[in-house]
């Protein structure tokens, strides 16, 4: 399936940068040296594999294009715990790691949310962040509607609201290099949109 997945994300950026030399309107102002990635969960798997990942389920190699130039990796998670420095040494663009202190297992495979921090501190150093929330759980990063099965808890809307801010700080920092959105994430603007218990690191 990961392997599916990296060709899905080729595909399409593929046509993004055909659909835009075509002169398709929808595409019109696309910029393919400017090409974000993100995902959740086995999307963020994914994120991982074409940012750099040389995963074991890929024979030790890794899916990496170099079309993408920065990503968001929510609830990552470091499924192989081998030569985790092999793994994510290589992945030299900017990665910002989004998670929590509830987000473990879903697929009672024993996963802690200690796992899911270990891909940023075995990435290479520069332009790499790290927000951990307290309390924040698996769902409260996928987007998904709070309902019957996981009603909303006092801390998701909060959690969100900070997860919207930071995310497009760090896109206009990598994507527009803006130095303003840069020096926010960077420099106690993002911080102090977090709780105290919540942690933020980069490198």
């Amino acid at each position: 399936m990961l392997r599916a997945r990296i060709g899905d994300v080729r595909f399409v950026i593929d046509e993004v940068i055909r659909r835009a030399l075509a002169g398709e309107a929808a595409f019109a102002r696309a910029d393919a040296k400017r090409i974000g990635m993100s995902g959740h969960s086995f999307g963020s798997q994914t994120t991982m594999a074409v940012s750099g990942q040389k995963a074991g389920n890929l024979g030790g190699q890794s899916g990496l294009d170099l079309r993408i130039t920065s990503a968001i990796a929510f609830s990552p998670n470091a499924r192989n715990k081998r030569n985790l420095a092999r793994q994510y040494g290589d992945i030299r663009i900017p990665v910002f790691s989004i998670t929590g202190t509830a987000d473990g297992s879903i697929l009672g495979d024993g996963t802690r949310y200690q796992d899911r921090l270990l891909p940023f501190e075995n990435m290479a150093l520069g332009g790499k962040y790290l927000v951990v929330f307290d309390a924040g759980d698996h769902m409260v990063f996928g987007g998904h509607e709070f309902g019957p099965q996981r009603a909303e808890t006092p801390r998701d809307r909060e959690i969100q609201g900070a997860v919207k801010a930071g995310s497009l700080a760090f896109w206009d920092a990598t994507l527009k290099d803006d130095a303003a959105a840069r020096q926010w994430l960077t420099d106690g603007g993002f911080q102090s949109m977090l709780d105290k218990k919540d942690r933020f690191a980069s490198k």
